[in-house]
This record gives structure tokens, sequence and C-alpha cells, in this order.
């Protein structure tokens, strides 16, 4: 460099270097497990959010685990049947539509799951003991730091409530103005 400029400039970050955290269900904050200028990695926990419509969402999960056991029982039990002529095969056609309908339903409440948190682990125990989870962790989407905190223990969230910024600050970029002469 041979010469000296001084000129106004800024620092701005990457745009994948910044996350805005919301919840995709509504809830009640228990606790929050940051302060802003808490140094996290990517999965920390951040907060822990009671959700009902977490509870209720598991619940459906439970029922129609339910009724594909039963509608799938009544198919096989119907295939016997149809092979031996004793059944329509328009009846062991539609309980077949049936069943493929509530697995549909079943693995889509399973993913909407997986979207809103809970492990595949969870959702397996859940399915085994046939107890709900009512508590969930949001957890931080990238190493950064915690910039802003609006979420506070015992507030009601909606899903369309944002309740943390964290900010990668390991790149930055210094952008400044030069004018040609």
């Amino acid at each position: 460099i041979s010469q000296k400029l001084r000129v106004n400039a800024r620092v701005e970050l990457p745009p994948l270097a910044r996350a805005k955290v919301a919840m995709l269900m509504s809830g009640r904050v228990k606790k929050v497990h940051v302060n802003p200028g808490s140094i996290v990695k990517k999965g920390d926990d951040l907060a822990t959010i009671e959700s009902l419509e977490l509870e209720s969402l598991q619940v459906n999960l439970l029922n129609a685990k339910e009724e594909l056991t039963l509608l799938e029982t009544r198919a096989r039990l119907q295939n016997d049947l149809f092979k031996k002529e004793a059944i329509p095969g328009s009846v062991h056609r539609a309980t077949l539509v049936k069943s493929q309908n509530k697995r549909a339903e079943f693995e889509i409440i399973k993913r909407k799951l997986v979207g809103w948190g809970l492990t595949s682990k969870q959702i397996q125990s859940v399915l085994d003991s046939e107890k709900t989870v009512s508590v969930i962790t949001v957890k931080s989407p990238l190493n950064g730091v915690v910039e802003h905190i609006s979420a506070q223990p015992g507030q009601l969230v909606q899903s369309t409530d944002h309740l943390f910024d964290i900010v990668d600050l390991s790149t930055v970029y210094l952008v400044g103005e030069i004018l040609e002469a």
C-alpha cells in the first residue's frame, strides 16, 4: 500500500451470521438459560418452553397410531376373507386406502414434531410409553453471541414471536466507501 486514506466505514455481518430464534408453537417460557452477551454453540439450550400445543400434537400422534393399528389389523383379516371370496374386493380396498391415509397422517404428525424440536428418540419414547412431553428446549441454531433476548420466564409466546437474536462474529465485513478521484 503506497497511500493511506481515511474513509468512513461500517462493520457488517455476512447474511447467514445472524439468527432470529422463534418457536413454531405457542407456549409459556419456563426458563431462559442465557443472558445477553453469552457465547453459545450450535445446539446449546437457550430457553425451556412449556406448550399445550406440543402435548396436543402428541395426543394426535398416539390416536393416529392406535387407529392405524386397528386399520392394519382389519386389513389383514379382510385379506383372508377376500381370498376366500367371503367379502367383496371393494370393502377390502376401502380398508387398505383408509390404512394408507392413516399411515400418511401418522408420518406427517411425526415430521411436524421433529420440526417443532422433538428428537426421533423422544418421539419413540412417547409412542412406547404413551406419555406426552410438555416441555421443549429452544436450541441455538448457530455458534455465536446472544445479542438480544425477548423471552422472559412466565411469558406467553406465540409462534410469531421472536425470542432471541444470535450473531456469529467469527467473520465480519468492513465496508467503506471510497470515491474515485
